[in-house]
């Protein structure tokens, strides 16, 4: 099988039905199999004509919409490669990656995305760009509709793709160094979306709303073609700034979306709870704790005694049922990767009735390795190897995975690819275990591991998992390289940490807070707390305030939303080396000792905190 099957799967409904839909004015209106099947194959016909042939490679610089889909279908028709590109690239990556990938012309979506593009050589088709919205184009350009109107009803005989062919040509995002050219056959993922189509309860009556960009594998496959070989429709988010109205609007029974997303669904249900008036939050408390307590017996292995039954029953009723008809009312199924999803995120969303099922995989593999599932659920792992899917953990503690999923390998870096793949297996660069059950837990990367000033290995994705607990911290970094002890680079929560400071007699606005050396002792103390089984050397002993987000306009994360931890310590270099300047590992840890003591206060009179 190829993509180009997968595709025919999903057109195989009737040409009436809906494929996908997007917002088009004020409504979202749909675009029919029939009308898909119509214009992609113009598209490809279109192309063919251009000279587009198999193994040529095709650059999409689009956001999530139908012509993405569309430009993609086209060139899995003619066995031509995609090379999608994040829509928030800068000009200068946009083309660093074509020009590496030598792409013979590229689809591009705005005005915005064509000016990264800009008139270069190395482009050799003719026009060398095509643009979905008009108004997008510039002299010599072609449109998407030009193609259409331009293409036969059936592109050259002879050019669909076979298995062992290159499909697509993604770049990582980078996070560890120079983004690579993965290169993935049909066959590598067609094995990945066949595992999962065994394991994925979807159908036709499921509707997938789409907001992870399409260029990156995990958005592409499990929440695109899966749900449309499966009979469902993907619907397109105009954006995250306005993805809670697209949820009322589309009422979708599925999402897709990396932890951060659902930590910020999590604190704006808890936020909006806040407001209600203190009878309904009393409520909102008391059937959260009795969903979570019947939730917990049943991840323990138990039955909830049957007084528990009837509290979660009626908690559903009153809490849990109201969250969902807020979300439209017919979500049902959560997918989390790309990043270690909180333990108690996923808790609360399953409590609520909206199970979040985490998984783990790599744009080298295809990308799922392994999977939460119904019937096969771990909070605090990332489930169980699909099918097809092998993993053994090295002697070191990295994780090694094999399976018809796996790359073919990096676009010309035979090095990197012989690093990567060893006898079959791919080296992941993560470390983790196989749990007594056979659920895989990632414990981190090991290009992330910290060795301290006294040759203390730590691992940090742990420690920052616990520490991001604390409802005053939104967001951090550890670093602690070469360094006599850990310092954490924290964004707050500035609602929360006022809060917490007033809590403990330290008034103030955000900035004077942040100023005040009493608010760093009061939040390490709540860290020593939050890492109370840590050893010595793992304890965070300073923590530097960074008012600004991590954000894709400051380098500092992905187009995936991962911190790029090498970008964030650079960016604060001045500042991180005046934290640590002077500093001792005694005085140090009298700092955070201090931090224990102050954070107690809370526990005493007023005037006792205020003497203090």
């Amino acid at each position: 099988m190829t993509v180009l099957d997968i595709y025919r799967k999903a057109l195989a409904r009737p040409a009436s039905a809906p494929l996908v839909c997007a917002k088009r004015g004020a409504a979202y209106q749909d675009l029919t199999a029939g009308e898909f099947s119509r214009q992609g194959e113009a598209i490809a016909a279109a192309l063919s004509a251009q000279g587009v042939r198999p193994g040529d490679r095709v650059g999409i610089l689009s956001e999530n919409r139908p012509e993405w889909l569309l430009a993609d279908y086209a060139l899995i028709r003619l066995g031509a490669v995609s090379v999608p590109l994040h829509a928030t690239l800068p000009a200068a990556q946009v083309q660093a990656i074509l020009r590496d990938a030598g792409a013979l012309l590229a689809l591009v979506s705005t005005a915005s995305q064509r000016e990264k593009i800009g008139r270069p050589s190395w482009l050799s088709r003719a026009p060398s760009v095509v643009v979905f919205d008009p108004a997008a184009a510039q002299p010599g350009d072609k449109t998407l509709a030009d193609l259409i109107a331009q293409g036969g009803p059936q592109p050259a005989p002879g050019s669909e793709p076979k298995a062992e062919d290159l499909a697509t040509l993604i770049y990582t995002s980078g996070t560890t160094g120079e983004p690579k050219g993965v290169m993935l056959t049909h066959g590598n993922l067609v094995a990945n979306l066949t595992a999962l189509e065994g394991l994925a309860p979807l159908g036709p009556e499921d509707v997938a709303l789409s907001f992870l960009p399409l260029s990156h594998v995990l958005e592409r496959i499990a929440g695109t073609y899966l749900v449309l070989m499966c009979g469902g429709v993907v619907a397109f988010a105009e954006g995250l700034e306005t993805l809670t109205d697209n949820i009322r609007e589309v009422r979708p029974t599925l999402m897709i979306g990396v932890p951060l997303f659902y930590e910020r669904m999590r604190a704006k249900i808890l936020a909006e709870a806040e407001k209600k008036p203190a009878p309904l939050r009393r409520v909102f408390a008391w059937g959260l704790a009795a969903s979570r307590a019947a939730f917990a017996a049943r991840q323990a292995g138990d039955v909830p005694p049957l007084p528990l039954r009837v509290k979660a029953a009626l908690a559903d009723r009153l809490v849990g049922a109201r969250v969902r008809a807020a979300l439209g009312g017919r979500l049902r199924l959560f997918v989390s990767g790309g990043a270690p999803l909180p333990v108690e995120v996923g808790a609360f969303f399953h409590a609520l009735g909206l199970p979040v099922y985490e998984g783990y995989g790599l744009t080298e593999t295809s990308p799922v390795v392994s999977l939460n599932r119904p019937g096969a659920l771990r909070l605090g792992t990332v489930g169980p190897p699909i099918p097809g899917v092998e993993v053994r953990i090295a002697a070191d503690g990295e994780i090694l995975v094999r399976g018809a999923n796996v790359m073919a390998g990096y676009w010309r870096k035979s090095r990197a690819t012989r690093t990567a793949l060893k006898d079959g297996w791919l080296h992941t660069g993560d470390l983790g275990h196989l749990d007594e059950a056979g659920f895989l837990v990632i414990t981190d990367r090991k290009k992330d591991l910290l060795v301290t000033a006294g040759g203390k290995k730590i691992a940090p994705r742990g420690l920052e998992e616990r520490i991001r607990r604390h409802p005053a911290i939104r967001d951090l970094v550890i670093v602690g390289e070469g360094r006599a002890f850990l310092a954490a680079l924290v964004v707050p929560r500035e609602e929360a940490l006022r809060a917490r400071a007033a809590e403990a007699g330290i008034p103030g606005e955000t900035g004077d807070l942040l100023k005040d050396p009493r608010t760093e002792l009061l939040l390490l103390g709540d860290l020593d707390r939050l890492t109370a089984d840590c050893a010595p050397h793992e304890k965070v002993r300073r923590i530097l305030f960074l008012r600004e987000p991590f954000s894709l306009a400051s380098g500092e994360m992905t187009p995936t939303l991962k911190v790029r931890r090498a970008a964030v310590a650079a960016r604060h270099r001045e500042a991180i080396e005046r934290l640590y300047a002077g500093e001792t590992p005694a005085r140090a840890t009298w700092i955070s000792l201090g931090g224990r003591f102050l954070s107690r206060l809370s526990w005493l009179p007023r005037w006792v905190r205020r003497s203090a």
